[in-house]
């Protein structure tokens, strides 16, 4: 229910934006395309909901492709979606939404409510449960398509919307296997345990995202 309020209340804030979001694409000259149209409706929202909708829309991106069967690209990187934890945490949220669901349509079957009470009941049951369902198999998706690549001039870790970032390879003064943990390290692994340590250098600037913020 949660997060139907939460989309609902991002919808509602676009609806309360189209004014200054049309402003703003008249700003661009003409210049329409879904990249624009996305940044004007970002500038409509408060900054916590920018992260959250632009979490949630990847996501919903990610489970079409997963829908559809889109064949994943096989190029050189590092892949990331083996985790063992992450299996677990997806077992567990589908068992648990699946328990919650039962007791739920088991509670409403002996409540006494008209048919109608009922499928609206069921309703309100389904409705978040299918949403919650996108979200993990979106998640999902997306960590498979993720992946750890080092490029010409910089290193671009992905970890679907857990975490993304670009560091420059002038920067990195190390990298090697890590045995036990860093207390001043910044573990960019949510769920999972992290085991290769990169040290960069005094200074580094590191452009980051960790689920969308």
């Amino acid at each position: 229910i949660a997060g139907w309020a939460l989309t609902a209340y991002i919808m509602v804030r676009i609806a309360l934006g189209l004014r200054p979001g049309r402003a703003a694409l008249k700003a661009q000259g003409g210049q329409v395309s879904i990249k624009s149209i996305e940044k004007a409706t970002m500038s409509a929202m408060p900054a916590w909901m920018q992260g959250w909708s632009r979490s949630e829309m990847k996501m919903y991106g990610g489970f079409w492709r997963s829908l559809r069967g889109i064949t994943l690209a096989q190029d050189q990187r590092f892949t990331v979606w083996k985790g063992a934890r992450s299996e677990l945490i997806y077992a567990f949220a589908v068992l648990l939404l699946a328990s919650l669901a039962a007791a739920g349509l088991v509670l409403l079957a002996g409540s006494g409510a008209s048919q109608k009470g009922r499928w609206i009941g069921i309703a309100c049951i389904a409705g978040p449960a299918l949403y919650l369902l996108v979200m993990l198999a979106g998640e999902r998706r997306l960590l498979k398509e993720a992946g750890h690549v080092v490029k010409a001039d910089h290193l671009s870790l992905a970890l679907g919307i857990r975490f993304t970032a670009d560091v420059a390879l002038m920067d990195v003064l190390a990298c090697a296997p890590l045995v036990g943990s860093s207390a001043d390290a910044c573990v960019v692994s949510p769920f999972e345990t992290p085991n290769v340590l990169l040290t960069l250098r005094n200074g580094a600037a590191v452009e980051a995202e960790r689920f969308g913020y």
